[in-house]
């Protein structure tokens, strides 16, 4: 990224959306008045991230060399939560991928106009449940809802990112009383092209079944 600004942050304000995790949690009416919310502030969201991008001398033009762009200023940006213990991203960081998620949707729709955000409901104990996700992939039976939980992935990516950073051991995530519960691991590698690798798999799940 050269010696670009990657912190001008002046026109940035925070995505005040409901975290994913919090969603799940929600009845169904507050969570649906959420999600509606959610789109309709998408647009200018989005325009917001740009304007950030903007600022550290980049210019979103849904080309793969601009995803890649960005998705390179996302691993410089994102910053932990000062004396957390942990990697949770901070404020602003958690902004940046509840909006870079947007991005990467609309950019999904607009390459595949099959897909569309919608409001996940089926199943309480599905990770996706009463969030916003990308669904209707071409080639897998519309009866198992599948989606992309865009706000879980491009979080759990800036985690990794912060994880990866500092190098420090993580938790595996095994359920309670499991054998490996407590064990540490060396952080995994991070995949600079996430979210390139991220539209391949998209398109991948949207080709017909005569081209599969």
């Amino acid at each position: 990224m050269g010696d670009r600004p990657v912190n001008a942050w002046e026109t940035y304000t925070l995505n005040e959306a409901m975290p994913w995790w919090v969603l799940q949690d929600l009845p169904r009416r507050e969570a649906r008045a959420e999600f509606e919310l959610t789109m309709q502030r998408k647009s200018g969201r989005i325009e917001i991230l740009k304007k950030a991008l903007a600022e550290s001398g980049l210019v979103f033009d849904g080309r793969d060399a601009s995803i890649q762009s960005v998705n390179d200023w996302f691993v410089e940006v994102m910053m932990p939560l000062p004396d957390a213990g942990n990697n949770a991203p901070d404020s602003r960081s958690r902004s940046i991928c509840e909006d870079t998620a947007l991005l990467l949707g609309d950019l999904m729709i607009e390459r595949h106009p099959e897909l569309r955000w919608d409001f996940f409901i089926w199943g309480k104990r599905n990770v996706a449940y009463h969030s916003h996700v990308i669904m209707g992939f071409s080639t897998e039976d519309p009866k198992w809802h599948s989606n992309l939980d865009l706000s879980r992935i491009i979080y759990g990516y800036g985690v990794q990112v912060l994880n990866a950073r500092r190098g420090l051991p993580v938790d595996i995530e095994v359920p309670q009383g499991h054998p490996l519960e407590g064990v540490r691991m060396p952080p995994l590698p991070v995949d600079t092209s996430e979210f390139l690798t991220l539209l391949g798999k998209v398109a991948r799940r949207c080709q017909s079944q005569e081209r599969a």
